[in-house]
């Protein structure tokens, strides 16, 4: 099976808590939830004894926020009873990932020692932006999938859940906007075709082709700015095309493909 790990481009990673974090996505995505969140909080652990740096400090956050993307498959599959608490886990942990990549672009700690000069405040700021813009997306892709599983309750939310089950488009744009900012193609194609999923599940075709559109520029940006993630962007392309045919496609795909 190939890495599920989306290679770093410029900041600095620990090794030991990049495999972690590799085998923890390997674990998620064949459904052994647990076993995927203890290898997360080894990465976490592995992690912490480097200097507070930008570097470690996005690795973290990226960890961090697969771990919340974890739970959020662990909601899916699930017993009916049990979706909301696993959702406001999922909702609680991509929220801190997400205030972690914000406060590193406002008030970034110092660069790793370990990363070359010539890489330095401008290319790793564009990284920062880019996991910034992910964590946005998966937000996003949260509100759609909570949606999806539990669409009975959307008037009964509480304003912290309503914020993001009602606002998925506004956080699709959001993370639009951040990687546009960033340096990495493949998270640019993935939420722009999030965002054209979210709008053909809710019978917006005009929305949903825009996205799309969106998505075949940040196809073509990537071949020529992003090379190295081309393969992935283009894959995602493929598989997720045909979640764009009909409402009920696209619907279904959230629970398959979250």
């Amino acid at each position: 099976m190939a890495n599920p790990l989306i290679e770093a481009r410029v900041l600095f990673e620990n090794q030991e808590a990049r495999t972690l974090h590799a085998d923890g996505l390997t674990n998620a995505l064949a459904g052994r939830f647990d076993d995927a969140q203890e290898l997360f909080r080894a990465a976490q652990e592995a992690l912490s004894v480097d200097p507070l740096t930008l570097d470690r400090t996005v690795q973290a956050a990226r960890i961090t926020r697969d771990s919340g993307f974890t739970w959020l498959r662990a909601a899916i599959a699930a017993p009916e009873n049990d979706t909301p608490a696993v959702l406001a886990k999922a909702r609680d942990t991509l929220d801190s990932s997400r205030h972690v990549t914000k406060e590193s672009l406002t008030n970034p700690p110092p660069a790793s020692y370990e990363r070359p000069s010539g890489l330095s405040t401008r290319r790793a700021r564009r990284e920062t932006w880019a996991e910034h813009g992910e964590t946005l997306s998966l937000l996003g892709r949260l509100g759609t999938a909570h949606a999806v599983l539990l669409p009975s309750d959307s008037s009964k939310e509480s304003p912290s859940t309503a914020a993001y089950v009602n606002n998925s488009p506004h956080y699709y744009q959001l993370a639009h906007n951040a990687l546009i900012a960033g340096n990495n193609g493949y998270y640019r194609v993935s939420n722009a075709l999030a965002a054209a999923r979210d709008a053909r599940i809710n019978q917006h075709r005009p929305d949903s082709a825009e996205w799309a559109a969106r998505a075949a520029v940040g196809l073509a940006w990537t071949a020529m700015r992003d090379p190295q993630h081309l393969v992935a962007a283009a894959r995602t392309t493929a598989n997720r095309a045909r979640d764009l045919r009909n409402p009920q496609a696209a619907q279904a795909s959230v629970l398959a493909r979250p």
